[in-house]
């Protein structure tokens, strides 16, 4: 989606458009649960031995993603915020909806490859 962007941004800007990402952070919309609820059915049919190996990484998931849920941003200051960033003149090339996105967006101008890896993997709680 960036290198599209980046593209775009490059095509529109002699006509005067300026083109931004909204990285968007948590939100309340119901996905993250409804995606911890597939997990659980995944989980729920499984073969024990199956089970074994991935039961505690599929409960770990899915308690990550409720809490994620829970945290969110909900639709309405979402919406606000992407207003804010289309409004601005300049538009930023890149710009979060939610302080988890800034943060995220932040950590990785700062940080290297292998750092972020790391950080998606704590992020959800491996």
């Amino acid at each position: 989606m960036e290198a599209f962007a980046a593209v775009y941004r490059a095509e529109l800007k002699p006509f005067g458009i300026d083109v931004a990402v909204a990285a968007a952070g948590n939100m309340k919309t119901g996905g993250p649960t409804k995606t911890a609820a597939a997990l659980k059915r995944i989980a729920d049919s499984m073969t024990p031995d199956s089970s074994d190996c991935t039961g505690q990484l599929s409960a770990c998931l899915r308690t990550k993603l409720n809490s994620m849920q829970e945290s969110g941003l909900d639709s309405a200051a979402a919406a606000r915020r992407v207003i804010e960033i289309a409004e601005q003149i300049p538009a930023p090339s890149k710009a979060g909806v939610g302080p988890d996105a800034e943060e995220i967006l932040r950590f990785v101008r700062e940080h290297s490859d292998a750092e972020q890896d790391a950080r998606r993997l704590q992020i959800v709680g491996l």
